[in-house]
């Protein structure tokens, strides 16, 4: 499948769909900086979508505490 960007702000964060899947990534780190692409329910990426505010608690909490969210990280390289 070919991975969608839906909506991004270059050096911080993009939503991607993936088939029928959607994902977060976030990019992390200070001085190495990498990205954890992280499964969301499409109910949870419609309202990041909706609501900015939602949207800035969602990449804030995974950019700032990402060891929280390495279990759940995808990697969508083909």
């Amino acid at each position: 499948m070919t991975t969608q960007i839906l909506r991004q702000e270059a050096g911080r964060y993009a939503l991607l769909k993936d088939g029928e899947r959607y994902y977060a990534s976030v990019d992390c780190g200070s001085s190495a900086m990498y990205s954890l692409n992280i499964p969301i329910t499409r109910e949870q990426f419609d309202e990041v979508m909706n609501d900015s505010v939602l949207l800035d608690q969602l990449v804030g909490r995974i950019a700032f505490a990402p060891q929280r969210y390495l279990a759940q990280h995808v990697d969508l390289s083909d």
